[in-house]
């Protein structure tokens, strides 16, 4: 049994078991997904298509990583709309079913051929016919603007993985203010989760009015700040419903408003 019938086999195996592995039981491995990312698919698909037999070992995984990505593309554009969204294993899945069936694709079109070396040999000199390995690659130009793009694709790969996994946040500051449990009062919050200490300002405010105001409250990020603020009688007891108003300001632009809420207190009846 020849080399390539014993690959194209085990790259059907590790498809089955891809296969099965997430689309059945749910699991996804990062490290075993990068074949199916970047190498099997690829090379079954090429090798429906070409005789790989006599290709060499850098022209195989030059197209295979090529062909690997435009299926990674294609496939994951298909999921996506097809299904509530991109997963890992639903991508898994699907990769490893196209890593099955172009194996076995492959092993049914070249079991038994001769190889184009094989059969190039057999024939006269003068009617040989160059193989697309031949033509094509056999400029040194096509080669080197070959591995560039594997290159630039991986590059732009492992750009887009860092990005994403240390992009940092904007950040954002919470202002809550909580309607009174006595109808006498009420409760105000700060929240840091910017990415830096923040000193702050806060003013509460009644039927337009200025009640209180708290200066240089400086919070960490994560730390957090509450205060609870009695409300003047009149709005307290009022018959009809008074705006309360929460205003946050950043110290360093105190004239600013930077977040604001408002809740309705007193009697609606």
């Amino acid at each position: 049994m020849e080399r390539n019938t014993i690959l194209l086999g085990v790259m059907g195996v590790l498809g089955l078991a891809e296969l099965i592995t997430s689309g059945i039981f749910g699991l996804s491995n990062p490290l075993f997904g990068a074949l199916f990312v970047f190498i099997l698919p690829g090379y079954v698909v090429a090798a429906t298509m070409f005789d790989l037999r006599s290709w060499r070992l850098a022209e195989r995984i030059l197209l295979s990583v090529g062909l690997s990505v435009a299926i990674d593309i294609v496939s994951g554009l298909l999921i996506n709309l097809a299904s509530d969204g991109l997963m890992t294993t639903s991508w898994g899945a699907v990769l490893g079913a196209i890593t099955v069936g172009g194996a076995l694709v492959a092993l049914v079109r070249w079991w038994g051929k001769p190889t184009r070396r094989q059969a190039d040999a057999a024939m006269p000199p003068d009617l040989r016919k160059k193989s697309f390995r031949d033509t094509y690659f056999a400029s040194p130009l096509v080669r080197v603007m070959a591995l560039v793009s594997v290159v630039a694709v991986a590059g732009a790969f492992a750009i887009s993985l860092f990005a994403a996994q240390n992009t940092p946040s904007a950040g954002f500051t919470q202002l809550w203010l909580l309607p009174p449990t006595d109808a006498a009062s009420v409760q105000i919050g700060v929240r840091n989760e910017e990415q830096t200490t923040k000193e702050y300002i806060v003013q509460l405010t009644a039927s337009g009015s200025l009640v209180y105001t708290w200066n240089n409250i400086s919070l960490e990020p994560g730390q957090s700040w509450t205060t609870t603020a009695p409300l003047p009688t009149d709005v307290a007891n009022s018959s009809f419903q008074v705006p309360v108003e929460a205003t946050l300001y950043l110290t360093d632009a105190p004239n600013q408003p930077y977040r604001q809420t408002l809740i309705w207190v007193g009697s609606s009846g």
